[in-house]
């Protein structure tokens, strides 16, 4: 598929009109599930209204609930700027929702293209992207304003390290992959790390570990859920259950607070021996944003609704709920015969 083309799905053309009073979205790696859940948020929010979504793929999971499907190149690609602003201008674009990180990364350093446009993009300001999009960066961050971290560690501080065990991880990988587990200093001399990693001290255990939504609209208490969950199917969240504590709206106000947040946040913590340790924080929509939307969480629409001016109601839930990811087939015409092209 050509980087110079936009394509455009007429199967699942709805015939929405552009300039009608409803917005127009666009969200980004709409072939992924997070940005699939994304557009199925929004589809509930807004069923009038005109939702376009962009990928590197010509088939993706959310082609029905989308409007019409265009190519991008790659966020590495000196051209993707120009690509994602012509879509969004030709097609009068007022929402822009990036979900994946290095387009996040990438958007937020070339923002002011977007605004001068009049295009609203629910993303958070490139400061904080910058310190949330390093492990390292975060545990100081967090650190430094009270918050509880793991300790963390350049690979060149090794030699500070004492206490094991600890794991070495890519410092600007979200996920868990490509992690190492480190019990002795022996082991850790032994392991050759390239400076892309960084070393945290282990904490809890798997069975202790929770992933928590805040959102703030700068102004009211912050508001959160809170999950244990299972990962399966391609990293993806299959099984969320709601939990509470009773500081977890302390640390949401903290949290809020030392971000000024507007908006909302993905926090992944563990508890060992009573106490939490945050060991990543995602400025990004998580796979669990569909669980949460469903359970009355419905954090996509709120930041929308923010940005746009009107008042938002946001709300903590902790009443015990269960969720488990479903699975279903879609089938699509093949883009050489039934795809449309458009040259940008």
């Amino acid at each position: 598929m050509s980087c110079g083309m936009i394509l455009i799905h007429t199967e699942f053309w709805k015939g929405s009109t552009m300039n009608d009073k409803h917005p127009t979205f666009l969200v980004t790696a709409v072939g992924g599930d997070v940005g699939a859940s994304v557009v199925r948020c929004l589809r509930d929010g807004y069923p009038d209204s005109l939702i376009l979504g962009s990928d590197m793929k010509p088939y993706v999971q959310s082609a029905d609930t989308i409007d019409a499907l265009f190519a991008l190149p790659s966020y590495r690609d000196a051209a993707y700027i120009t690509a994602l602003l012509r879509i969004c201008e030709e097609h009068q674009v007022s929402h822009l929702i990036p979900v994946n990180e290095g387009e996040i990364s990438v958007i937020s350093r070339n923002l002011d293209q977007f605004l001068a446009r009049s295009i609203l993009v629910v993303i958070h300001p490139e400061s904080m992207i910058h310190i949330l999009q390093s492990k390292h960066e975060t545990a100081n961050f967090l650190a430094a304003h009270g918050i509880s971290a793991p300790k963390t560690w350049l690979v060149s501080e090794k030699d500070q390290i004492t206490n094991f065990p600890l794991i070495a991880k890519l410092d600007h990988n979200a996920g868990g992959r490509n992690m190492i587990l480190i019990h002795s200093k022996e082991q850790l001399d032994a392991t050759d790390l390239s400076d892309s990693y960084i070393l945290q001290q282990q904490v809890g255990t798997e069975t202790s570990e929770y992933t928590m939504t805040v959102f703030s609209d700068g102004c009211t208490p912050a508001s959160y859920i809170c999950y244990r969950r299972q990962l399966g199917m391609g990293s993806m969240s299959v099984f969320v259950e709601t939990v509470n504590f009773d500081w977890l709206q302390s640390l949401a106000d903290k949290i809020a607070d030392c971000f000024s947040l507007r908006g909302s946040l993905n926090i992944q913590f563990r508890i060992d021996h009573g106490q939490y340790y945050i060991f990543e924080i995602n400025a990004r929509f998580s796979s669990t944003v569909r669980f949460r939307h469903l359970m009355h969480f419905t954090d996509v629409l709120w930041w929308v609704e923010m940005l746009s001016g009107h008042t938002v109601h946001p709300q903590t839930i902790t009443s015990p709920s269960v969720g488990v990811k479903q699975t279903g087939e879609l089938i699509l015409p093949l883009s050489n015969n039934e795809t449309t092209y458009i040259p940008r």
